[in-house]
């Protein structure tokens, strides 16, 4: 299996820690085949699939001036969510709010993996952070009771992830990307 990378903005461990106990409060394991652990939680930015080894440097060249042009910003955590059919949603999640430093830097990290050679996202950017996936057809998003993960925290950077599948946890970072604008 072809290795993948992706960039993300990591979640705290208390903060990941307070996901996990609403993730279990929702008692997602029942619902869907596979549950986030509380160690792979993030804010996707770009995912890249497999690259070259000139791509991965490339990358990191690039995304470091990025990193040097933004200043660290808060996100704010909401509401659960879903992605899919109300009936068996796909994805189960957790809102995030960044406001426009958020969206700019996703919007950058895009261009710049576009102009890499990746394939462009053709849907709209929702931030957010993942929950479970894959719905077991006993999912339905009224089980979801308006919970919320009322936190907000400063983000001082990013990360490029590589995917270590059949692992647990199974994103590790490679690399972090401070912010210094």
């Amino acid at each position: 299996m072809e290795t993948h990378y992706f960039f993300a903005i990591p979640i705290p461990r208390p903060i990941g820690q307070k996901i996990q106990t609403v993730s279990e409060q929702l008692n997602v394991a029942k619902y869907y085949r596979q549950v986030t652990h509380c160690q792979d939680y993030h804010i996707t930015l770009k995912f890249l699939g497999g690259m070259t080894d000139t791509q991965f440097r490339d990358l990191q060249t690039f995304t470091q001036k990025i990193a040097e042009e933004v200043a660290p910003f808060d996100i704010t955590l909401s509401r659960v969510e879903a992605f899919g059919n109300r009936e068996t949603p796909r994805v189960l999640y957790v809102g995030v709010d960044g406001g426009l430093p958020l969206v700019n830097l996703q919007k950058n990290v895009e261009a710049l993996s576009v102009q890499a050679g990746f394939r462009a996202e053709q849907r709209a950017y929702t931030p957010h952070v993942t929950l479970a996936k894959r719905s077991n057809g006993c999912a339905s998003d009224t089980h979801l009771h308006d919970e919320t993960v009322a936190e907000r925290w400063t983000v001082p950077g990013f990360c490029l992830y590589r995917v270590n599948h059949g692992q647990t946890p199974r994103y590790e970072q490679l690399r972090q990307f401070i912010f210094t604008g």
